[in-house]
C-alpha cells in the first residue's frame, strides 16, 4: 500500500505519522454563528487540571472570583 502526501506530493510505503492540530482559522460569512461555535469548542475542551490557576481575584464588575492567568 502506498501513501501520498497531498501537500508535498511525496509517495511513501510507510504510514505517515499523525501530527496533532495546534490551531486553525474559523472563516465564515457574517451571521453564521462563529462566536457560538468558538464558545462551544472552549466549553467542550477544558484545560487539563495541571493548567488550572490557583490564584484568584475578585472582579467587582462581574461580582465573582476570577482565576488569575498570565
Amino acid at each position: 500500500m502506498w501513501y501520498l502526501n497531498r501537500l508535498s506530493g511525496a509517495l511513501s510505503d510507510s504510514f505517515p505519522e499523525i501530527c496533532p492540530a495546534l490551531g486553525g482559522i474559523l472563516a465564515e460569512e457574517p451571521g453564521l454563528g462563529k462566536t457560538l461555535e468558538s464558545i462551544s469548542l472552549i466549553l467542550l475542551n477544558p484545560a487539563p487540571p495541571e493548567r488550572n490557576p490557583t490564584m484568584t481575584k475578585w472582579d467587582p464588575e462581574a461580582r465573582l472570583e476570577v482565576k488569575a492567568i498570565k
